[in-house]
């Protein structure tokens, strides 16, 4: 499957669950998940849906979205999708 449609794949899959995807560029990823408009709503999420992960991005990833107040999302692809959600919480 190419990345292209990996990313029309999971793009229409989260469209078809009522949340609002944005461009995820300016954090180094696909999208932006909103769980409402975004006008209204400060995204919850970022979402990788194409790039195979190495330990060193997922950690990169994880530090960008949760410095800025957000889960990091990255979808597998097997038989059926995988949502794989990392967070970091501080004590």
């Amino acid at each position: 499957m190419s990345a292209g449609d990996k990313r029309l794949l999971c793009g229409s899959l989260f469209n078809m669950s009522n949340v609002y995807l944005t461009s995820g560029i300016k954090y180094g990823t696909d999208f932006l998940v909103y769980l409402g408009p975004p006008k209204n709503f400060h995204s919850s999420f970022i979402l990788n849906s194409t790039a195979g992960l190495d330990f060193k991005t997922i950690v990169a990833l994880t530090r960008i979205s949760s410095s800025t107040k957000k889960d990091f999302v990255t979808v597998l692809y097997d038989k059926t999708l995988v949502f794989v959600r990392f967070n970091r919480f501080f004590v």
